[in-house]
Formats: C-alpha cells, structure tokens, sequence
C-alpha cells in the first residue's frame, strides 16, 4: 500500500549532504531521500554547483528501497535535464520543411 502511495509523487525534499555520486535529501517529515547522479541530468554535472546544503528540491519518487527510504529523480521533472535524443537543421537553402516533416515522423516512431 506505502509503495502505490509514493510511486510518482512530485515532492519536496531538503538536500542534507552531497556526495561523489550521491545526494542525500530528506522530506518534511523526515524521510531519507536518495538521488543518483544518474537521476540528476543526462549531461555530465557538478553536483555541487547543481545542488546546496539545505536547499530545497522538487523530485519524483522513484520506489522505495528495503529500508523504507525514497529513490528519487531529479530529471525526469526538469526536462531541461534530460538530453533530447534528436539532432535536427533545418537546411537554409531548401526550407519547403520537407526535412521538418520527416524529422517530426522520425520523433513519433521514436515515441511508440
């Protein structure tokens, strides 16, 4: 029943400590939240210039691990921070949005 509760609930959680790899956060109610670097950005990041020390974050649970805390992510509710799979240009010299149309067709196979 807990796990169906907190499965994709947006919260708001306090970063308590940064590590290598790893933030620590903790909810209002003082559950330990655990945020991979993984879940934090496609690109490669500076945890610390991304995240502060008692700074307040909005992250998606994730699951629950064995010891009852979270398992957040930080992207997939920024998507600034997810890296768009897609590379596309449109051509100056023959802009009768051809390449536009086949690029938009390309993006909803991609998505099925």
């Amino acid at each position: 029943m807990e796990y169906r509760y907190w499965r994709d609930k947006i919260i708001k959680a306090k970063v308590i400590k940064i590590w290598k790899n790893v933030i620590y956060l903790e909810t209002k109610d003082k559950r330990k939240c655990y945020l991979n670097i993984n879940d934090v950005s496609d690109y490669h990041v500076n945890l610390n210039s991304m995240f502060k020390i008692n700074s307040i974050k909005e992250v998606i649970v994730l699951t629950i691990d064995r010891n009852n805390d979270l398992i957040v992510s930080y992207k997939n509710i920024h998507p600034k921070e997810i890296r768009n799979p897609f590379v596309f240009k449109l051509d100056k010299n023959n802009a009768k949005f051809d390449a536009l149309l086949d690029f938009t067709l390309k993006g909803i196979r991609y998505g099925k």
